[in-house]
């Protein structure tokens, strides 16, 4: 499964999020590239990225960042850890 993050940078939160099956992989990068002119025409301070995962439940660990509701809340987040330096 591919996840396609519009990311907000000064906010600090998730503008859009948008699912797609790996057999839509060529759509999920052609809209990310869409996305990412029309935010760099805006200047917006966006980061937009292509993620991919089992499911959300994967890249909400992986890259907890983009799920903090705060610099606070991430700092305490607990990692985990199964033995392989792996989350």
């Amino acid at each position: 499964m591919l996840f396609l993050i519009d990311y907000d940078r000064r906010a600090g939160k998730i503008v859009s999020m948008r699912t797609f099956e790996d057999s839509e992989r060529a759509e999920a990068y052609r809209e990310r590239f869409t996305l990412e002119r029309t935010r760099d025409r805006e200047a917006s301070g966006h980061e937009v990225v292509v993620l991919e995962a089992a499911d959300e439940h994967v890249i909400r660990k992986t890259h907890r960042r983009y799920f903090a509701k705060d610099l606070a809340e991430l700092a305490t987040l607990p990692t985990e850890d199964n033995g392989n330096g792996k989350l």
